[in-house]
């Protein structure tokens, strides 16, 4: 098991472990990912990162319809939506619905872009 530190700044850190393991007869990719809040010391979240308004949350949806299809040219479906931070970039880390996939899915959100609903 690895780990990268992939976003470091007065406000929070993100962290990101990788590592391999046997799925059947298959080698799969895990990577996950614990970000903090370096002010309070909680734990951020893919759930309590962004606005759970149904506007906020419709926005989301499409945001990440479209990086999938623009990024990864496959339609966005997940289980286990993880975040993380990198550069600029609010990331989505997930599996798609397929069991034969090795590799997560990481999209990029800019947080510019993002900002009008994430929680605050």
């Amino acid at each position: 098991l690895g780990y990268e530190i992939s976003y470091l700044s007065d406000e929070k850190i993100s962290i990101l472990f990788n590592g391999t393991f046997n799925f059947g007869t298959a080698v799969k990719q895990i990577v996950k990912s614990k970000n903090y809040d370096l002010k309070s010391g909680k734990e951020i979240t893919f759930n309590n990162f962004f606005d759970k308004s149904s506007a906020a949350q419709k926005k989301l949806s499409i945001l990440l319809q479209n990086a999938a299809k623009e990024q990864q040219k496959i339609d966005f479906e997940a289980e286990g939506k993880e975040l993380y931070f990198k550069a600029s970039n609010a990331v989505i880390l997930y599996y798609p619905l397929d069991d034969s996939v090795i590799y997560p899915i990481h999209l990029y959100l800019p947080v510019e872009e993002i900002r009008d609903i994430i929680n605050r």
